[in-house]
């Protein structure tokens, strides 16, 4: 007689994977077996001698083998327990999980790292102010500063192309790019053509703004545009900033102006764009 019984599917998966439980099963179940058919033998023999307690030794073996299986299913499911509770998930060296230490290993070098750049952030505006005005907008909270170079012009009744920044906390924030012009008759400017070191390169304003008067003794008209540089303009004006010579055409509605750039602009708009990514700006 055959006796079987089940486990659930993981503890079977378990067993089967940890070789010597399987190891151990199969000498119990083989162990039972080899008394179970000693005791058939002799079972037998003993029928052939004397056919008188046939009934008794019949009625041994029935009750022997529930026996032996019964244990073999005892000590499967003590060693199962026993290995469950040997793989448990332990803390390595006893470390707590709700420990924040480690934590604080991680923020430590960050909040360094914070005030290294903060450093180098008030190092960078020292070196700026040599050739660059910081101008504090009274008009918005906080600490928020514009800051200029020294190329840009007071007024708009001058020729000049100049890029400037606001500074917030320390953090450059929206680069933005002036382009001027001045003269007797109007252009109506749409479009500004540039010859970079012998590359060309193209810009629309998205709004010119116009005005008039005297300056001297004449009647003057000025144009011009300040806006903020979008990443798709910035290649434009870096490689302005980085070039040797620059040509630049103002196409108005029926005549341009052409004129070169001058190296103070050139150098100004190179220095600006430089420390504005250097005090961690972007261009969006």
């Amino acid at each position: 007689m055959e006796n079987k019984f089940d486990l659930d599917d993981d503890l079977k998966e378990y067993i089967d994977s940890k070789d010597d439980v399987s190891k151990f099963i199969n000498k119990c179940i083989r162990e039972a077996k080899e008394k179970e058919s000693t005791v058939n033998s002799e079972c037998i023999d003993e029928t052939k001698i004397d056919k008188g307690p046939t009934q008794s030794i019949t009625n041994t073996s029935s009750i022997l083998q529930p026996v032996y299986v019964i244990v073999c299913i005892f000590l499967v499911f003590v060693l199962i327990i026993f290995l469950a509770k040997s793989c448990k998930p332990s803390y390595t060296n006893n470390v707590n999980p709700l420990d924040t230490s480690r934590v604080d290993k991680i923020v430590e070098p960050v909040k360094k790292v914070v005030q290294k750049r903060k450093i180098n952030t008030d190092s960078i505006i020292k070196v700026m102010h040599k050739n660059f005005k910081f101008k504090k907008d009274e008009f918005k909270d906080g600490d928020y500063l514009w800051v200029m170079p020294n190329s840009n012009s007071r007024y708009r009744s001058q020729n000049r192309v100049y890029a400037y920044f606001a500074l917030v906390k320390g953090h450059a924030s929206n680069l933005r790019i002036v382009i001027q012009y001045t003269a007797e008759d109007w252009l109506f400017i749409e479009s500004c053509d540039f010859n970079v070191d012998g590359h060309a390169y193209h810009f629309t304003p998205s709004n010119m703004e116009t005005d008039n008067g005297i300056v001297g003794d004449e009647s003057m008209i000025w144009e011009w545009c300040d806006e903020q540089i979008s990443s798709s303009d910035y290649s434009t004006f870096k490689a302005i900033g980085n070039a040797n010579k620059v040509k630049m055409k103002l196409n108005g509605r029926q005549y341009y102006d052409a004129r070169n750039l001058t190296q103070k602009e050139i150098y100004y708009i190179g220095q600006t764009l430089k420390y504005y990514k250097k005090l961690g700006g972007i261009v969006n």
